[in-house]
């Protein structure tokens, strides 16, 4: 009798909650630079690189994630399959779905380093799209993930889409901090009496 070897699957498994929770500290990140709030324990210019780095090892997983599966013999992938939306057999809406967010945050990781050929405000909207690939990411994990049903798997899913959805919610009322002067800073100042 022959033994299949579900190693790559366990991998393609793994990595892909790995590249999940890369993708919610990323966006969760992104999200605090908002005002002085984060800036209380790092420059600016730090932690804006560190977000930079974070994005980019996310895209790393995520691809090591989407390619780690092909070498499994039993659900036997080709390459097609894993690259383009709704080409799998397998859950394809959801797995498309994996598809786009994986594109979508290789545009975006792609724009830090073409942020000074396309401009700032053009990369700031560009940025917006990544509330859309971690949504897609999440529903992908939902719905394609085989640890769904699993009770830990399901806590993780509703509390990182919580907590995002919270940071977005507090990022859009409260604004950038930048180019926004406070109602302090907008009264007149008294000339300095001697």
């Amino acid at each position: 009798m022959n033994e299949i070897d579900h190693t790559y699957w366990y991998l393609t498994r793994a990595s892909g909650f790995v590249a999940y929770l890369l993708l919610f500290l990323s966006v969760s990140l992104g999200l605090s630079m908002t005002g002085d709030v984060v800036e209380r324990w790092l420059r600016r210019h730090r932690l804006y690189d560190f977000h930079r780095f974070l994005s980019l090892l996310t895209l790393g997983v995520v691809v090591f994630h989407t390619l780690i599966v092909l070498p499994d013999a039993f659900i036997g992938f080709s390459v097609g399959e894993l690259l383009l939306p709704f080409a799998s057999p397998y859950r394809p809406e959801y797995m498309a779905l994996g598809v786009f967010a994986l594109y979508l945050t290789g545009f975006i990781v792609a724009s830090f380093y073409l942020r000074h050929l396309i401009g700032y405000q053009i990369w700031r909207w560009l940025h917006y799209a990544t509330f859309v690939a971690f949504a897609m990411a999440l529903v992908h994990g939902i719905g394609a993930g085989t640890d769904t049903e699993a009770a830990w798997a399901q806590y993780l899913y509703a509390s990182t889409g919580l907590i995002a959805f919270n940071l977005l919610i507090y990022r859009a009322l409260k604004g950038s901090a930048r180019g926004i002067r406070h109602e302090a800073d907008q009264r007149p100042r008294e000339p300095n009496r001697i």
